[in-house]
């Protein structure tokens, strides 16, 4: 118990101290899933604590396919070096809902519709680059693959606006 109190103290102390380096930043963005087959669109936000380390929160949704829905939440933290690298490391949640509706088969009757869902939990690993366009905007190019219950590569852009 005195280490999870510790630990939420550690925590607030880290986000509540006054750093010139931080810089809260939002946006959007496209990718494209390689479980999924198609494309989806991204919201993002994260904070750089440091120079070079942030956190990031991204929903990702992709468009239904075949009677398949994928969405992914995903909290990652991210390293960047000087020259805009960054390698991901990150939890994630992915979402899939499927849903057949009924099926008229003419003279053979019919066959009733089947919904499910599920929630898998995963691990991410992946790299970016940070574009600085100009002094509020950043387009990043990512790729990350997400180990666990749904392992899945994915490979997005998103545009930032940095807000100081």
């Amino acid at each position: 118990m005195k280490k999870l109190i510790f630990l939420a103290l550690f925590s607030i102390a880290l986000l509540t101290t006054e750093n010139s380096n931080a810089q809260f930043k939002a946006g959007a963005g496209l990718a494209y899933g390689t479980d999924v087959s198609n494309i989806g669109f991204t919201l993002n936000a994260g904070y750089n604590f440091t120079e070079n380390w942030a956190g990031e929160v991204d929903f990702s949704h992709f468009f239904r396919k075949d009677y398949v829905a994928f969405s992914a939440l995903d909290f990652d933290a991210n390293y960047v070096f000087d020259f805009g690298f960054y390698p991901i490391a990150g939890i994630n949640m992915t979402f899939v809902n499927v849903d057949v509706p009924e099926l008229d088969l003419g003279d053979w009757g019919s066959i009733s519709g089947v919904s499910a869902s599920t929630t898998e939990i995963g691990l991410n690993i992946g790299a970016g680059y940070n574009f600085y366009l100009n002094d509020a905007l950043v387009l990043s190019p990512e790729m990350r693959y997400t180990l666990g219950g749904a392992d899945y590569f994915r490979i997005g852009v998103k545009l930032m606006y940095v807000f100081e």
